[in-house]
């Protein structure tokens, strides 16, 4: 016999006649034994996805890197990503690499394929990265600052790439965000180890709104990180290094990256996040009894504008006094019924950005698509600043002209028809400004019940019947005719924007005025009674951010709470009464507030800032406690609950000529967002058709309409599978995919209406089903109450006889999988010999402590026919198929050598039992999977009833089936077995104490 050091190899046939066995329900198949069957949670199928890449490397120590199945609840299905199970213990999701160009876009950049597939080398210098509502899924909504070992950031460190650097940012966050360049604080920074106290995303070397420490402050080695757009890179971004690097250059091949000779070059970066959620904390919940409602996703808006087939052009400055904004050419637009009113100082409308302008100046009607109504053409000697529609249908319009149409008593406000604007005579509000050449103008409009509000700079008001009434700069006028009431404010400077509030018990008021009735404590922003005027009272003060420019430009509510926002660069929500600034944002290097309007669940402002907001904070001279900053280009939104700033709707294509900003906002009956001011642009597709704005963009809602309901839904248990099917649903968008549930969370999603489910932890035993639709946006319906389903029971195993007769080699030569075969020759080199499996030498009932430190382990390569069984296609139902397997007869569980024969669980691909459970035979519970365990000389110790478990021999190759046969601790024999398929093995690396079993003597 071979020493008990020696590898053995058994490759044999057994010349032993298979007893059939057919259980209740249909056999399972048995596929190749080189294709390792799925686990729970190894996240290599899309029904056994893992809870993060750190999960599964837990659960499956041996897992390598590549691309797996990730879930979490967070998250609307499995998907696949790129982990490193290597570096630091391993477990992280890959969310973007890239060399030069990112654009740290929030939409992510490219594809998420590309970031999972091409994760390295000169095929992923063009950046991909994955979108912040992904990374949300994949931190299952955790926040950034909660990551313990905070974002990795692998950079290359040489042109070739073969060098890398270990670069850990830990962000103080609560989100996610790609917006990098605005500076994120960060409690500290790792260089390969090395801790560094503070910094900030944008330059790590450099100080940042908000900063109070840097300890990489003047860093220009390899250890400074920059975000930020640098001209002498062309304006490129990316993960660059400090001055002192060199080595850059251009090169499609070289990791470093500059656009001639500047040096600080950009590096070749992986992003890597570890959210260390595991496989058992995943926290889904089951499908209810009645099956799912259906989940609209909420409504949103296109990042991307409209195609606009009309705009307007031109500059009317003529007779105008200087004002701000000055090179805007639309100061208003109103959505009313089938319309949307633009005014301004344009001097005509374009058909695209090629077409001869056609004059129809300062006032224009187009429809909800955004063609111009020709028929609508007052003729406005000036330009038109706001507007609104009175509850009797009359268009009001404000500005400076002098006339309309001609007409007298039309300066400064006059009444149109809304559907052929021509003036409504019938109703005179003509203000002027006397003792002075200025001309009177009307900034502001808003309307309540019987009254228009009207403020600006006038001192004389001709309303209605009435003679020449003076008021200062503020007056309210009746819709019928225009004679004025009773409500005049004195403001002595112009008021920007009115506002009545819903309860129609305030008027609200946004301006250059420092005061109201000589009230200080409501200047720039007065809260008034709509009647008389009056101050309200008891107010709290209202708090600038700054003790510079204090004018306020917009005013808003959100249900009892009220909004403000102007200059310097505020926007503001307080309580009802003014005693608490419940929340605030600026936009440090952007602009002014010009707009607020609530849409919804949003509320949307605009300013002309293209850069950022910070969220939190009312400084804008040195903002301090801002919970996150991120990008915002000329308008943007929060949420009307939280006042969190939503990053999901970021129209970064927008552009204007001037940087004049947006001016106006309005939403249409079919909640298309209409945005008006200093526009030209409102994409960057290069197509100047489709690109084309004309001073006003729209924004119309993604689909949020959810697909109709799959129907008839059946299971039906198959051999080695569950198999569903469904009739289709519908959607307006398109052909719906399908997410298919099981028990508490997608197992897959497919575009056919079938599934079958075919994995090894939901093809047996009992589980429910049921299925969604789902559009591409995300819409999913509403689903079937689920079938409860048991699947096939595992089939009983057929009895070897122990000795019987085997080919084998024992050489220590690895044969590789082609002993498989059917049609592999064992005539050549093998020797026919009794099986001794779960023997060894030394064993004798009374010698079983020496038989457990001598016996060797055993590399089985076991054959033997299958009689009377021809090959069958893949994927057919059948008690058996062609090739080589193996069915013992037994008891689950049963190791003891009886009457000869060694009974054990067969040694296949599945095991089987006849019947269900409580039919006969112990259940699951009654044999639990046992653990195999590392014990003295390679033996393998076997715990638990079952006996099964995974041990790694040496020598071991992926693809291979290796079988350990050894003895029982106490016993010295019967029967155990390890095995391995593919690349996931999760060895149990102990050495635990002696014990003993009991057992026969």
């Amino acid at each position: 016999m071979r020493s008990a050091n020696r590898r053995w190899t058994i490759a044999g046939i057994a010349f032993l006649a298979l007893v059939a066995v057919v259980p209740v329900t249909a056999a399972l198949r048995s596929d190749s034994a080189s294709a390792a069957p799925a686990l729970p949670g190894d996240g290599t199928s899309s029904a056994t996805a893992g809870a993060s890449c750190w999960g599964i490397k837990q659960q499956y120590p041996a897992s390598a890197s590549g691309t797996f199945w990730l879930l979490t609840k967070s998250m609307d299905r499995p998907a696949q990503f790129a982990c490193d199970m290597t570096t630091d213990g391993g477990g992280w999701v890959l969310v973007a690499r890239g060399r030069n160009g990112w654009t740290f876009s929030p939409n992510g950049q490219g594809s998420a394929a590309t970031v999972r597939t091409t994760t390295d080398g000169t095929g992923a210098f063009a950046p991909a990265s994955l979108d912040t509502a992904t990374i949300d899924g994949l931190l299952d909504k955790g926040a950034p600052s909660a990551l313990a070992d905070g974002i990795r950031l692998e950079r290359a460190t040489n042109t070739d790439g073969s060098n890398r650097q270990d670069y850990r940012l830990y962000p103080r966050s609560r989100s996610w965000t790609w917006n990098l360049g605005a500076g994120q604080l960060l409690n500290k920074v790792t260089v390969n180890g090395t801790t560094y106290n503070g910094s900030n995303t944008a330059d790590t070397a450099a100080g940042a709104t908000g900063q109070a420490t840097n300890g990489l402050s003047g860093a220009q080695d390899t250890r400074r990180m920059y975000t930020f757009a640098w001209t002498g890179h062309n304006n490129q971004m990316g993960f660059g290094f400090g001055n002192q690097v060199g080595g850059g250059s251009n090169a499609s091949t070289n990791y470093l990256w500059t656009a001639a000779s500047e040096g600080s070059p950009l590096a070749f970066t992986k992003v890597w996040v570890r959210p260390r959620i595991a496989n058992d904390a995943a926290g889904f919940t089951p499908i209810p009894a009645a099956g799912y409602p259906a989940e609209a996703k909420p409504l949103s808006l296109k990042n991307r504008s409209e195609v606009a087939p009309w705009g307007v052009s031109g500059y009317n400055h003529d007779n105008e006094d200087t004002v701000t904004p000055w090179k805007d050419n639309v100061m208003v637009i109103k959505a009313y019924g089938d319309r949307v009113y633009v005014g301004g100082r344009f001097t005509g409308v374009q058909n695209g950005p090629s077409a001869t302008p056609i004059a129809q100046g300062s006032i224009a009607a187009f429809d909800l698509d955004g063609n111009w109504i020709s028929t609508f053409r007052p003729n406005v000697a000036g330009r038109v600043w706001d507007m609104v529609l009175t509850d009797d249908g009359k268009l009001i319009i404000g500005g400076d002209f002098t006339s309309v149409d001609g007409l007298a008593d039309t300066s400064g406000m006059a009444a149109l028809d809304p559907a052929t604007g021509k003036v409504i005579t019938t109703w005179k509000g003509s203000v002027t400004r006397t003792g002075t050449t200025a001309r009177a103008i009307v900034r502001s409009l808003a309307t309540k019940g019987d009254w228009v509000y009207a403020g600006g700079r006038f001192n004389s008001v001709k309303g209605g019947t009435y003679p020449v009434t003076t008021t200062t700069n503020a007056i309210n006028l009746k819709t019928s005719n225009g004679n004025p009431g009773s409500w005049r404010p004195r403001i002595y400077a112009a008021a920007v924007r009115l506002l009545v509030s819903a309860a129609g018990d305030r008027v609200y008021m946004a301006g250059y005025f420092n005061a109201v009735n000589d009230d200080t404590n409501h200047g720039y922003y007065g809260i008034t009674n709509p009647t008389n005027g009056a101050v309200i009272p008891g107010l709290g003060p209202w708090q600038p951010s700054t003790t510079g420019s204090k004018y306020q430009q917009a005013v808003a509510e959100n249900g009892d709470n009220i909004l403000v926002g102007g200059s310097e660069h505020d926007f503001q929500m307080y309580d009802h009464n003014r005693n608490t600034l419940i929340d605030s944002t600026i936009t440090k290097q952007g602009g002014d507030t010009q707009a607020i309007e609530k849409v919804g669940n949003y509320i949307y402002f605009s300013c002309h800032c293209m850069n950022w907001v910070y969220q939190g904070t009312n400084n804008w001279t040195n903002p301090t406690g801002f919970r996150a900053v991120d990008p915002i280009r000329m308008v943007g939104r929060v949420d009307a609950t939280t006042f969190d700033y939503d990053t999901t709707w970021y129209p970064n294509g927008t552009k204007g000529i001037n940087d004049e900003g947006i001016w106006s906002i309005t939403s249409d009956k079919r909640d298309c967002l209409w945005v008006g001011g200093d526009l030209v642009r409102g994409a960057y597709s290069g197509n100047a058709a489709t690109d084309y704005l004309g001073g006003f963009a729209r924004f119309c809602p993604t689909d949020a309409v959810v697909p109709t309901t799959p129907t008839n839904l059946k299971a039906t248990v198959a051999s080695g599978s569950v198999d569903l099917s469904w009739t289709a649903s519908t959607d307006a968008s398109g052909t719906p995919s399908y997410d298919v549930y099981r028990d508490d969370r997608v197992i897959a999603t497919v575009f056919g209406t079938t599934f079958s489910d075919t994995t090894a932890n939901g093809s047996s035993g009992a589980h429910q089903y049921t299925v969604r639709a789902a559009d591409a946006r995300g819409n999913r319906s509403a689903s079937p109450a689920p079938i409860a389903v048991n699947g096939p029971a595992p089939e009983i195993a057929t009895p070897i006889a122990y000795g019987a007769t085997w080919k084998y080699v024992d050489s220590g030569a690895d044969l590789g999988t082609a002993w498989r075969s059917g049609t592999f020759d064992d005539s050549v080199g093998l020797r026919p010999g009794p099986a001794r499996l779960g023997r060894h030498p030394g064993h004798h009932p009374r010698r079983r402590h020496q038989a457990r430190h001598h016996l060797p382990p055993q590399l089985v390569h076991r054959r033997r026919p299958v009689p009377g069984q021809g090959p069958r296609p893949r994927g057919q139902a059948g008690p058996g198929r062609g090739g080589l397997r193996e069915r013992r007869r037994g008891r689950p569980g049963e190791h003891a050598q009886r009457g000869g024969h060694l009974r054990h669980p067969r040694l296949g691909v599945h095991e089987r039992r006849r019947g269900r459970h409580g039919q006969g035979h112990p259940g699951p519970r009654q044999h639990p999977q046992g653990r195999c365990q590392q014990h003295r000389r390679g033996a393998a110790r076997l715990e638990g009833q079952r006996h099964q478990g995974v041990l790694r021999p040496a020598g071991h190759q992926p693809g291979l089936e290796h079988r350990h046969h050894g003895a029982h601790q106490a016993h010295g024999h019967g029967h155990g077995r390890c095995r391995r398929r593919g690349p996931h093995l999760d060895p149990v690396h102990r050495r635990p104490e002696p014990r003993r079993l009991r057992g026969r003597p």
